[in-house]
């Protein structure tokens, strides 16, 4: 359980306070600190440009609303949701460490399914990836769940199929804008305020987790077996060929290789062979012999 000091004044943070959204896909977000601006109304209010006269506020612009052109209470006024947000650093969560983050993770493959999960505290993270606390509240940051799972398939125990975790800082420490923090609102009517809308503004500083996951499995398969069989016997025959074309054509002893390879021989001295066979051998034997 966390908590915020204002004064004298202790406000309680459980889970349903610190996690934004509840539910996230591949991600955990941890609230450290919190701005909240409430009772916010759609009108007309200052925003803090100084003025005099209207004319000041002719060229005004402003990130949280359209300017309406005119001075009041020395102030340039704007239409916005009102009173817009102050620029103060919010208000720290004390006692965030103990928090406790639990990510499940699975692999299935067919009818074999695995499940690990990792159990760690938010002081545990942020130590791994060298962050302080005061630096969490400040500004927030980055970090990545590395999961990676090596299975063999081959084998029904669990003990086959393992996870291991680490983690990773992935905001830009160098960069001006490292950190991390974002706005949400919780809009709302009350009955006795001429059905009015009315939202709380909050801007959040803290720990966005995200969760990566690598998978390597092996499991023997009788039927790929055969086909990288086949595939080696037929790379095997394409080789030989292959060979063959470069030791004809492409060597500087082609030409030697070549007429080793192949012998020429005329119309004319096949004929004088045969005659000098027949009578000895059968005319189908002498074919074979001489073709």
């Amino acid at each position: 359980m966390a908590y915020s000091e204002n004064g004298t004044e202790i406000s309680a943070w459980d889970r349903h306070d610190t996690l934004v959204p509840q539910a996230e896909r591949n991600a955990l977000f941890i609230t450290a600190s919190v701005q909240s601006t409430e009772r916010q109304t759609r009108s007309k209010c200052g925003a803090g440009q100084p003025c005099t006269v209207d004319a000041d506020c002719a060229a005004y612009t402003s990130e949280w609303g359209i300017s309406a052109g005119s001075c009041s209470n020395s102030s340039c006024q704007l239409y916005a949701w009102c009173p817009v947000e102050k620029g103060d650093n919010g208000v720290p969560l004390q006692n965030l460490g103990p928090m406790r983050a639990i990510v499940k993770s699975s692999v299935k493959l067919g009818n074999l399914r695995f499940t690990q999960k990792v159990d760690a505290h938010v002081s545990e993270i942020i130590n791994n990836v060298s962050i302080s606390m005061e630096t969490l509240q400040v500004n927030g940051s980055v970090v990545a769940l590395l999961l990676k799972w090596d299975c063999n398939f081959d084998f029904k125990q669990a003990k086959n199929c393992r996870m291991t975790h680490s983690y990773a800082r992935l905001d830009d420490t160098e960069s001006a804008s490292s950190g991390y923090n974002f706005r949400y609102t919780n809009n709302y009517r009350l009955p006795d305020q001429n059905q009015t809308l009315f939202r709380n503004l909050y801007k959040v500083h803290g720990l966005r987790i995200l969760i990566i996951t690598e998978a390597k499995y092996r499991q023997f398969n009788f039927v790929s077996f055969i086909i990288q069989c086949g595939s080696v016997i037929g790379m095997l025959a394409l080789a030989n060929y292959l060979t063959d074309v470069v030791a004809m054509w492409c060597l500087p002893q082609s030409l030697t290789y070549r007429n080793q390879k192949f012998m020429n021989v005329d119309a004319q001295e096949i004929e004088v062979q045969r005659r000098q066979w027949e009578g000895v051998l059968s005319p189908e034997e002498l074919n074979r012999a001489l073709f």
